[in-house]
């Protein structure tokens, strides 16, 4: 794969679509959008242009065609159900394999890797976590998540992965398919234990280190803070 350039989307060209979009962002839809065009004939240029602001409160930030965004819930197919394919690919886990093999204290029994992707493993769709980690930490809801944030990451996640290992199952594993958070913390975990490697090292490592995919990174919220770089992510939190 060679290295993308991008290149000013022309106005001239591309005058309805971009007129689309800034009507998508005065109706609301968003406070900002960046759009990006390939041609087939030039895969290595991307034709991109934004438009709005990146986040609105406590004072309004231009949205830039460079501006990092949260992938959030992409990072489940971009990143670790990849890191599970490659896992198989390298041996170390097979699709069938049961959790348990390597998370022994996981009460899903007869849970496999291949019901935690299909998200047919039993478990709940999500669960409020965060309210257990701001109250077994001595973080309390007036402190925001900040409070969360100052705490050492292995001391969250390792209070973390005991909520999600050992909350129970809503059904039979196979018996039903819904959309489950825990399935792919579930995942994560493990697939911490077949590299030997944190998460996401081992994603930038195995999978976007090997595909060679620029701009896609991970950056742990202690030290985005501590390096003053939130302000130029696009804002995604407060959206009702």
């Amino acid at each position: 794969m060679g290295r993308l350039s991008a290149i000013p989307l022309e106005p001239s060209r591309f005058a309805r679509t971009l007129q689309a979009l800034d009507a998508l962002i005065a109706d609301g839809a968003a406070p900002g959008a960046v759009i990006g065009l390939w041609e087939s004939r030039r895969s290595g240029i991307c034709r991109v242009a934004a438009r709005g602001q990146r986040r609105v409160v406590p004072s309004p930030l231009p949205l830039e065609a460079e501006t990092p965004f949260d992938l959030a819930s992409l990072t489940k197919v971009l990143g670790t159900a990849l890191l599970v394919a490659r896992s198989v690919e390298r041996g170390l886990v097979s699709w069938r394999m049961p959790i348990r093999a390597l998370l022994p204290g996981f009460v899903g029994e007869g849970v496999r890797v291949d019901q935690l992707l299909s998200h047919s493993a039993g478990q709940p769709a999500w669960r409020a976590f965060h309210e257990t980690l701001r109250r077994e930490l001595g973080r309390g809801p007036d402190q925001g998540t900040r409070g969360l944030e100052r705490v050492p990451v292995g001391i969250r996640q390792g209070l973390l992965r005991r909520l999600v290992l050992s909350e129970p199952l809503e059904a039979r594993p196979g018996e039903r398919v819904l959309y489950s958070d825990l399935a792919f913390l579930t995942l994560g975990f493990a697939m911490e234990e077949a590299w030997g490697l944190e998460l996401d090292r081992a994603i930038e490592r195995e999978v976007w280190g090997a595909l060679r995919v620029p701009g896609l990174r991970f950056h742990r919220v202690s030290r985005s803070v501590s390096g003053g770089r939130l302000d130029e992510v696009a804002a995604t939190e407060d959206c009702p």
